[in-house]
């Protein structure tokens, strides 16, 4: 999880990880066409793009010991440099939230497990909302879109078979509260031109609301095994009585 900073303030999370659990692809380098933020601001044009105010700087630390990262970024200058308290720069809201998890757990032998996703891969400074907390109070979380791992196995002769989320009580992938297949909500790989699922529109969680995700996974195998099943969720956040 590819931490970027403006300033001391972590912006985003995002998952990074070539050829598997990937949500960003560098547009003109790679397969993928579909960008994390222009995939996102299609169907949501009011996300805010981060924002780098007057006399703070962009940061992407290292966190694996090997491979690239790249930033596309528009220097601005006079009165369309942003304030530090605008949507999208380090104390403005809305701004983006991705929010990175998995579910660990061992498969028993032939069978087919479910497991809530309720470990957060989020980096130091955000939640671990949805995964290990609810809505915190005073704010408002919308729900845009998701991603889950399909590649194959997920541990040795394990397969990923089924997703589902709920809001409260209620299913928001299938009316009939089925587990769907994860094939729709793909990771945005850099080797495959395939965005990741977004919403028709957005699902508001407001304080205290809890976002539930589980996971499925069948085993052909002769004895116990790890599965490790990734899911990305993606957020507009906002303050509560703040445009």
């Amino acid at each position: 999880m590819e931490p970027l900073y403006i300033g001391d303030t972590v912006m985003l999370g995002i998952p990074a990880d070539k050829g598997a659990v990937n949500i960003a692809p560098v547009i003109g380098k790679e397969t993928n066409t579909h960008g994390l933020l222009a995939t996102l601001r299609k169907a949501f044009p009011d996300i805010p793009l981060p924002k780098c105010p007057a006399g703070k700087t962009i940061k992407m630390p290292k966190v694996s010991t090997s491979g690239e990262a790249y930033l596309i970024y528009r220097k601005l200058s006079g009165d369309q440099i942003p304030a530090k308290d605008a949507p999208g720069a380090p104390y403005g809201y809305p701004r983006l939230f991705i929010s990175h998890g998995k579910a660990s757990w061992t498969v028993s032998a032939g069978a087919t497990e479910t497991h809530r996703v309720d470990t957060s891969l989020n980096p130091s400074g955000f939640l671990p909302f949805p995964y290990a907390e609810d809505v915190p109070s005073g704010y408002e979380y919308d729900l845009l879109g998701l991603a889950t791992f399909v590649n194959g196995t997920v541990g040795t002769n394990l397969t990923h078979t089924g997703i589902r989320m709920w809001k409260q009580e209620k299913a928001l992938l299938a009316k009939d509260e089925k587990y769907v297949d994860p094939a729709i909500y793909p990771y945005n790989r850099d080797d495959v031109d395939k965005p990741f699922f977004t919403f028709p529109k957005p699902i508001t969680f407001v304080a205290d609301e809890e976002c539930k995700i589980e996971v499925q996974v069948k085993s052909t195998d002769a004895g116990d095994q790890t599965a490790n099943v990734y899911v990305t969720t993606f957020w507009l956040v906002r303050k509560v009585g703040v445009a």
